[in-house]
This record gives structure tokens, sequence and C-alpha cells, in this order.
């Protein structure tokens, strides 16, 4: 257990650690960092209540599975300039902004979590970034299930996105393909497209939205 302190709790640089049932919690900054170079691999890990996010990754392409990333300030997850990390069986809760924030060309894939109760979106890309996010469960965050903007291109496998304002909103150039997947109990509109964005959906539901399905 890492509690405290005035830095991150761990920072990981052009190393391959292998995290077991660690606790980082409580820190000042970010609970963890994984810069470029490093290949961490965490499992069954927590980070929680930092000051700033949970976790931040960047440029690298770290393993997180079966972890809980709950209750920070900002989000539970960032994701910047290229880093394309695994996110499997996470439970992603409770977090100030965004659960999981990828931007700056980042990547990777995200399966089988659980992303919820997050003070604005669950999931936001943006810049550029180009996640995959297959079969998860994405629920009653405050705004949107998912945000992508600025010419973003996430792809959308199988996942259940329920009890938002908006389930999937497209703005500012971004380009979403989704195949499968309930969309439901939207505040307002299931999926909203502006300004200049783009939506492409096969074989997908979506049901009990008060405004619209698609807007």
């Amino acid at each position: 257990r890492v509690e405290g302190g005035l830095g991150p709790g761990l920072e990981c640089c052009g190393a391959a650690p292998r995290l077991l049932r660690c606790q980082l919690a409580s820190a000042a900054h970010h609970n963890m960092i994984v810069r470029a170079g490093s290949s961490l691999h965490a499992r069954n890990c927590s980070f929680i209540s930092s000051a700033q996010s949970g976790v931040v990754i960047i440029g690298s392409r770290p393993v997180l599975e079966g972890c809980h990333v709950t209750g920070n300030a900002l989000n539970g997850l960032e994701v910047r300039e290229g880093g394309e990390p695994v996110l499997r069986g996470n439970v992603i809760r409770g977090n100030g902004l965004m659960g999981v924030l990828y931007e700056t060309g980042a990547g990777g894939e995200a399966k089988d979590n659980v992303i919820e109760r997050n003070g604005v979106n669950g999931v936001c890309a943006m810049l550029s970034a180009r996640p995959r996010l297959t079969g998860n469960v994405i629920r009653s965050n405050r705004r949107f299930g998912l945000l992508a903007s600025h010419a973003a291109t996430p792809y959308l496998s199988c996942n259940s996105l329920e009890g938002h304002e908006l389930g999937v909103c497209v703005d500012k150039g971004a380009d979403v393909a989704v195949e499968g997947g309930v969309f439901a109990g939207a505040g307002r509109h299931g999926m909203v497209v502006r300004s200049g964005g783009r939506l492409r959906l096969r074989d997908c539901e979506v049901a009990w939205c008060r405004g619209a399905g698609i807007k």
C-alpha cells in the first residue's frame, strides 16, 4: 500500500514492473504515471482517492486487469500521446470528471470493464484518439456515456450504455463506428451527431430514450 505524498504514488519509466494486489491511494498528484518505454502489468490493484487522476498513461502500453479505479478528483484513467493500454475487467467508478479520457492519438483496447457514476462522461475520446471499446458496461455517468470529439475515431463493439443524459455524442469531426450493443435509458437522446461528426451503426439497439433515439 502506498498512501499520500506530494508527488505521484508510483511513476514507471522504461521498466516492466508487475503489480499484484497493490493499493495506491490519496496521492496529492496522480496515483500512478506510466511513461513511454514502460510495459507495466497491474492485476487486482486499486487506485483510489487521488487529488488528480487515478492512472495516467503516456505513450506506453501497460496492461491493467481486474483493478479498481475509484474516487479520484479528476479522471479515473488518462491515456495520452499515443498510449495504447489494454484495460480488461476493471471497475472505473465515481471519479470527478471522466471515467477514461483518451487524447492526443491514444488508442488501445478497453474490454469487459464497468465504467459507472463518474462526474461528467464515462469515456471521452478526443484529439485523434482511436480506442477500441468491446463488451464494456458504461452506465449512469452524469452526462455522456461516450463523447467523441476533435477528429477522434473510436470503435465500439457489443457495449452496453445505459442511464446517461446522452448515450453517445459525436462532435467536431469525430468518426465513430458502432457494431452491436445496447444504448438505453437516456435522459435526452440516445445518440447525437453534430459539428461535422460521423456515426456508423450496425446491429445496434437504441431504446427507452426520453428524446430522440438518434438525432
